[in-house]
């Protein structure tokens, strides 16, 4: 019982004290009422008096620059007479009853003579000349005021009377031999406090009322809201502790960031001239200079003798245009040579010139090494150390008058058979090294394509020439010995030459190692007249299946699964054309190159896209459609993609894979459909990455979201340390720039545990799954 009167008492304390707030709410109110009357007009006559001044002073200069003469006609625009007229219309218009005037102690108009509480402020800016402004609360007015002293150009008419225009000195005979700096008058502003006040009292009560019902709502919301929330009190502790200690670790987060932001950037500035003005420590590191050696050097201190003058005209033309220059620029130091991306962007004054230039740089020394690293891989097989296909590509893209033959070994896959795979890789280094003994004085290079396939190119020579040194090298070879366990293996060889165009070489001389290999000869020489009716007949056959095939609705989408190296789960699956023929299922190297000759490809690819989309329409996977150079410089297939893009709404869970990505030539309008993909939450994946392809800019540029390992690397990484080294630099870099990766031909648990070492983020292969229809896939 005692505790219920406690706690009545307490409730009745309640109201006494928000009344006892509200009287002194009340009373602060007032008063900041009262405060606020003061700023309001003390500023909006500070502000009046400002445009009465811009507009005497407007007047004035029409008057000084003869404008408007000054005579007889138009002396009544002169501050004496039109100062009284203006206050006087002004003051009848305005709903306070302001009064605004020129006035003096001297004044020629008697309109314009001061008034008492006038000659108070002339009094008050006489005995004080530092004073900008005078304002007091005095009577029924506000008093408002600022000096106006004479200037040069009010001699003319308040200097010597005998100097003054004849009909000024003939109106008026006071206010004559003034001096610069004396007081002339003042701008007198009067607002009468009756007005004003009746404005304020009504703004203070209106307050006053919605003050007092806020205190009486908050006073009822108060009181049936204690209970409630003294439960939840504790609730709420707990949180806000917890969410302060979240807050905190946010904090010491961010606090670290800012540091490795300020910690990772080479800073310098320069002035005008290039001459360098400021360093930071990070720039005297990289370098090995010291601040003292720095200064007011130019940047060609830093400068390496590699870089063509012309970078430096760009740079300097840009950035003298005032725009931001970008690069990539290799330096030299005390310390050696070094790459940096940079960024120069000049510094602008107010009136916008170029006052200094500033440049950040960060040290990409290791990802230009990695990505040299890459290159070298990238055109280099990883069995042999010779060029592979990729680098013969390049290398007959760049030749003048080409030469090439394809040297295989007969029957290779016996010894594979008999030996095993190892030794089989061991004849075929062999080989390479007995080849290159023998060429090492005829300017040709060696490739290994594949398998028992070996390339020798010359880029520059006489067919007759090329001829007669293959025929002796092919004896040399024949006569050469490869031994193995201590077993000399006699080997035979099928040599195919070509003269043809750069775009045909290849492929023609691979047409005539089909011929010798079937003809049984030991080197023949592409000609036009070698037949391949066969070939031909087997093209005719695979056009028909085509053709048939899409007008049945035999093209159909297999799917594979790719599976988080986690969590092991299959996410996403990449669908795979294939052709159905009663039973069986084409893989599409049989038919696609023939449909991509026959104009039957756009077809097939309009087909696996939609019938794609219309499977996983219902489903949560993401999943990844394969596209050529070909399909993204397809004005038609683009249409299409976006269309179904628009229709499906799939967006956020397509990824498109760009094959033969080698291939880029037009790089802006792969860039510019990359960038509409992106705008639908499409995601893009670069296949085959890290054999042929392997420009880290590229993947910088195109935005990729996936790089797909090529398998080649990936099928021996269990074994092969140099395939693991260039695994280990692609994914070390998809990293940094925050780009999934995804392994390929991951076709054993050994090659699984590798590729998860490596971490790499997702698995692709037969070890997991075999490309699956849409039933066995997922039941439908």
């Amino acid at each position: 019982m005692k505790n219920i009167v406690i706690s009545t008492k307490i409730l009745l304390l309640v109201p006494l004290l928000f009344i006892l707030i509200s009287l002194g709410k009340i009373t602060l109110n007032y008063y900041d009422s009262q405060n606020q009357m003061h700023e309001f007009v003390q500023k909006n006559a500070s502000t009046l008096n400002t445009f009465i001044l811009a507009n005497r002073e407007y007047y004035h200069k029409l008057y000084i620059n003869k404008t408007l003469p000054l005579d007889e006609n138009t002396y009544v625009g002169l501050p004496a007479f039109s100062s009284f007229e203006i206050s006087k219309t002004f003051s009848s218009e305005n709903a306070f009853d302001i009064t605004v005037q020129t006035v003096s102690d001297r004044a020629r108009n008697p309109k314009n003579a001061a008034s008492e509480s006038e000659l108070k402020a002339i009094a008050f800016f006489n005995k004080d000349k530092t004073q900008a402004e005078y304002f007091v609360n005095e009577g029924q007015y506000f008093q408002y005021a600022t000096p106006l002293y004479i200037e040069q150009k009010c001699l003319t008419c308040h200097g010597a009377k005998e100097d003054a225009p004849k009909f000024v000195s003939n109106h008026y005979t006071e206010a004559y031999d003034y001096k610069i700096g004396e007081l002339r008058g003042i701008v007198s502003i009067k607002i009468p406090k009756e007005k004003i006040g009746k404005y304020f009292m009504y703004m203070f009560l209106k307050n006053l009322f919605f003050d007092l019902l806020t205190l009486v709502i908050i006073f009822l919301i108060t009181y049936f809201s204690i209970k409630y929330f003294k439960n939840l009190a504790q609730s709420l502790n707990t949180e806000v502790h917890n969410t302060t200690n979240d807050l905190e670790k946010n904090i010491a987060f961010l606090k670290s960031h800012q540091v490795v932001l300020d910690e990772s950037s080479i800073v310098s500035k320069a002035d005008i001239k290039g001459n360098i003005t400021y360093v930071n420590e990070n720039f005297c590191k990289i370098s090995g200079y010291t601040q003292e050696e720095l200064l007011s050097k130019p940047h060609s201190i830093v400068s390496h003798k590699e870089t063509g003058e012309e970078l430096f005209r760009e740079l300097w033309s840009t950035i003298r245009a005032k725009r931001a220059w970008k690069g990539v620029i290799k330096n030299s130091g005390k310390k050696g040579d070094y790459w940096v991306d940079i960024t120069i962007l000049p510094i602008l004054d107010a009136q916008e010139n170029i006052v200094e230039y500033i440049a950040v740089r960060h040290d990409i020394t290791k990802m230009i090494e990695q990505q040299q690293m890459l290159d070298n891989a990238a055109n280099t097989d990883t069995l042999t150390g010779y060029g592979n296909r990729y680098k013969l590509n390049n290398d007959i893209n760049s030749s003048i008058k080409p030469a090439l033959a394809i040297i295989n070994i007969d029957n290779f896959s016996q010894i594979n058979d008999f030996y095993g795979h190892a030794k089989g890789d061991l004849v075929i280094k062999k080989l390479g090294d007995i080849l290159a003994k023998i060429v090492l004085t005829e300017r040709c290079k060696i490739y290994h394509l594949q398998g028992d396939e070996y390339v020798l190119f010359n880029s520059n020579i006489e067919p007759d020439l090329f001829i007669q040194k293959m025929t002796k090298l092919t004896a040399q070879v024949a006569k050469s010995s490869i031994k193995i366990e201590g077993e000399e293996l006699s080997v035979n060889f099928s040599t195919a030459i070509s003269f043809e165009s750069k775009e045909k070489l290849l492929i023609t001389a691979d047409m005539a190692l089909k011929i010798a290999r079937r003809n049984n000869k030991n080197l023949i020489v592409y000609e036009e007249c070698i037949s391949l009716n066969d070939e031909y007949e087997n093209n005719i056959k695979w056009t028909k299946k085509i053709e048939v095939a899409i007008k049945n609705d035999d093209i159909v989408p297999v799917f594979q699964p790719i599976v988080n190296n986690i969590s092991c789960v299959w996410e996403k699956y990449e669908a795979l054309v294939r052709l159905q023929d009663g039973d069986r299922l084409i893989p599409p190297f049989l038919f696609l190159d023939i449909a991509k000759k026959t104009k039957h490809y756009t077809q097939i690819t309009k087909i696996m896209i939609e019938k794609t989309f219309e499977i996983f329409k219902d489903k949560e996977f993401e999943f990844s459609i394969n596209l050529t150079i070909e399909d993204i410089l397809n004005n038609d297939i683009k249409v299409f993609i976006f269309a179904m893009l628009d229709s499906y709404k799939l967006g956020p869970r397509v990824v498109f894979e760009i094959v033969e990505s080698e291939s880029i030539q037009n790089f802006e309008e792969v860039s510019e459909f990359i960038q509409n993909l992106k705008r639908y939450g499409c995601k893009v994946a670069i296949d085959d990455f890290g054999t042929g392809y392997s420009n880290f800019e590229y993947l910088l540029k195109l935005k990729v979201d996936y790089i797909k390992i090529d398998g080649s690397l990936i099928k021996e990484i269990d074994t092969n340390e140099e395939a693991q080294l260039v695994v280990s630099t692609i994914v070390d870099f998809a990293k940094k720039m925050k780009i999934k990766t995804i392994a390929e031909f991951v076709a054993s648990e050994a090659i699984f545990y590798k590729v998860k070492e490596l971490e790499i983020d997702y698995s692709q292969g037969y070890y997991f799954s075999p490309p699956q229809t849409q039933r066995e896939a997922f039941g439908v």
